[in-house]
């Protein structure tokens, strides 16, 4: 194992270096602390869990898979990624030929142990137990909250992988060493490692560490990012939202093949925000760090939120149906809406941004409820759906064949208000006709619990 330069080799702005004072960390970036015990309070007596159905329901709505790891050995995964999700914050990923958990969590609770273990129970179980994972050779800590660091997982991965290397924030170390983890590298943001020839690099989040009574922010929290000889990915960890965070992210060390995104844990809003992303912010981390692949993790195993327990899923489809909508609207309208008045491409295109962004506000004040929200969703792009967004000549032939049929109208000038008319009409018309159901989620899906998928040639 070689050591890499820390944060002198990757320079960036000096908000995003390391903040330590009195031995306690912090985001330089914002005033954002921990949640207090008042918010914490307040939180519980608003009835801050969602309601969790039956197994039965569970087993059809969420299934958990029995992982299958023949793509692990086999030559084809030096052509891709291959990754799992276990569940949690907990994947498994190979990159390069060598396999990567991240935040590995096996056990029924997360939570303190008093001579037996309390806290969170799963309400998904586990995928498979320690003993039947293929042999690892990484694992990557994101940060010491109970449920993303587990003692009796991570004394169980020590045991059966004794050479195991453990890449982990500054001051987890001597937590790892506690439960025989022999190979411990400790970072600090920015700093990087290399282990087989894969360059692992530790970077800023928006969060915050505790892990017993006193020791508030005395760890460091961050994601992780794992460089092979030709393949990029990321882990988040958890985090809250700032788009220069993720940009500087995306271009230092970016871009990525695939990235591992929280999309769930977010509600209420007024307590998750500032250390939780919600679906819509987990798609623009997407874009920020440049990913061209994410999957959604950090949803449908432990009950932390008060969001329903599907919601994160659903919201991730109904984005992406969105993006793709948006994308092919503006692109139909760029290539082909001539008009007197409109010189060229790039003044056509910003028309066409803001009048897509005017359909997604209207109303915005009636969006105050979950059920107005779903409603207009549905309304707006619910039925437009894409298969692997294989079915979008389908889109772009009816949007062309409206195109010339706005030019037949004679509306010849941008600021004319019967284009907002038409727009609407279009796109209402569109939805009614043309249902496709929606199979592969885009380029930010999610998947069951226990599920591999194979990415292959990404970039």
């Amino acid at each position: 194992m070689t050591d890499q330069p820390g944060i002198d080799s990757i320079v960036v702005d000096q908000k995003f270096h390391t903040h330590c004072e009195s031995n306690r960390y912090s985001c330089n970036w914002t005033d954002f602390s921990k949640p207090g015990v008042s918010g914490v309070v307040k939180w519980l007596c608003e009835g801050s869990r969602a309601t969790i159905p039956k197994q039965e329901e569970l087993d059809h709505a969420l299934p958990v898979i029995n992982p299958s790891f023949d793509k692990y050995v086999s030559e084809e995964t030096t052509h891709g990624i291959c990754v799992t999700w276990l569940g949690h914050a907990c994947v498994l990923v190979q990159i390069d030929g060598i396999n990567i958990l991240t935040d590995p969590v096996f056990s029924s609770k997360c939570g303190p142990r008093f001579g037996f273990q309390v806290g969170h129970t799963r309400y998904r179980e586990v995928p498979c137990s320690i003993g039947k994972l293929p042999h690892i050779d990484a694992v990557v800590i994101s940060h010491n909250h109970y449920d993303h660091l587990d003692y009796n997982s991570v004394c169980q991965l020590a045991e059966r992988f004794p050479d195991l290397k453990w890449f982990v924030p500054m001051g987890v170390k001597a937590f790892m060493e506690s439960c025989q983890c022999k190979n411990v590298e400790e970072c600090e943001w920015w700093q990087g490692r290399l282990h087989k020839n894969v360059k692992f690099t530790f970077v800023p989040a928006q969060h915050w560490s505790k892990r017993g009574l006193m020791d508030d922010n005395m760890s460091l929290w961050g994601g992780w990012c794992i460089k092979g000889s030709q393949r990029n990915f990321y882990f988040s960890g958890d985090t809250g939202y700032y788009g220069e965070l993720f940009k500087e992210i995306g271009d230092k060390l970016g871009p990525f093949d695939l990235a591992a995104i929280p999309i769930g844990a977010y509600c209420p809003r007024w307590f998750m925000c500032h250390h939780h992303i919600d679906p819509e912010e987990a798609l623009k981390v997407h874009e920020d760090v440049k990913a061209t692949r994410s999957i959604g993790i950090h949803w449908g195993t432990f009950n932390l939120s008060s969001e329903p327990y599907l919601e994160p899923r659903d919201k991730v489809k109904e984005l992406q149906i969105k993006k793709i909508a948006e994308i092919l609207l503006i692109k139909v309208i760029t290539e082909n809406l001539q008009t007197e008045k409109c010189e060229g491409r790039e003044k056509i295109q910003e028309w066409a941004r803001k009048k897509i962004k005017e359909l997604q506000n209207e109303k915005k004040e009636d969006l105050q409820t979950e059920e107005k929200t779903k409603e207009w969703l549905h309304k707006k792009v619910g039925e437009l759906q894409i298969e692997k967004i294989e079915k979008r000549q389908k889109i772009e032939d009816f949007l062309r064949a409206n195109i010339e049929e706005l030019k037949r109208e004679k509306i010849e000038q941008l600021q004319n208000e019967k284009i907002d008319e038409w727009l609407k009409r279009k796109i209402e018309e569109f939805q009614k006709t043309n249902t496709i159901e929606l199979l592969d989620g885009g380029n930010f899906f999610t998947i069951n619990i226990g599920e591999t998928k194979f990415i292959k040639s990404l970039q």
